[in-house]
């Protein structure tokens, strides 16, 4: 997750107009390591200020 961080975080210094970050429909549903990193992950993308 650091690495999305710093993903999101150069994408706003940068100016990026848009941050698309690929999504797994029920991610939030299936109780697997991986898709709750992946989750973690979308909540940073989200929170990151960039559309």
């Amino acid at each position: 997750m650091l690495g999305t961080r710093r993903l999101v975080a150069a994408a706003a210094e940068g100016g990026v107009a848009h941050l698309i970050y690929v999504s797994i429909v029920g991610v939030d549903r299936v109780p697997y390591a991986y898709y709750r990193h992946k989750l973690a992950a979308e909540q940073v993308v989200a929170a990151g200020g960039v559309p």
